[in-house]
């Protein structure tokens, strides 16, 4: 009697049977989304971070917080993600992953009149 295995390659070469994987998650950094964008003064958007993994990726908000390279020009909610836009000239919202703070990601805000 032959029995046949299916084994997908997967996540690194790692082998993939079923609904199990061989694969260890390792997060390899933070996408922001939208990337760029242009605010007028007064104009509220919210960025969305995704985690970027080497297995899986998706929205980790719990351990995501945000900052503003320059809070005069935009302010961010820290944990939303809302960006405000205060005065003219050019912002960078970072995300960083609070369980690792060297993996983070970023948007550059340009605000108008």
């Amino acid at each position: 009697m032959a029995v046949a295995v299916l084994a997908v390659a997967g996540c690194g070469g790692a082998a993939v049977t079923g609904a199990k994987t061989n694969c260890t998650d390792t997060l390899i950094g933070v996408v922001v989304s939208p990337a760029t964008a242009t605010m007028a003064v007064g104009d509220t958007e919210r960025f969305h971070a995704y985690k970027g993994a080497t297995c899986t990726a998706g929205v980790d908000s719990v351990h995501i917080r945000w900052s503003s390279s320059a809070p005069d020009r935009a302010t961010v909610d820290s944990l939303t993600g809302l960006a405000t836009a205060l005065s003219k000239g050019n912002v960078v919202l970072t995300a960083t992953y609070t369980l690792d703070r060297t993996v983070a990601g970023a948007a550059t805000v340009t605000v108008g009149p």
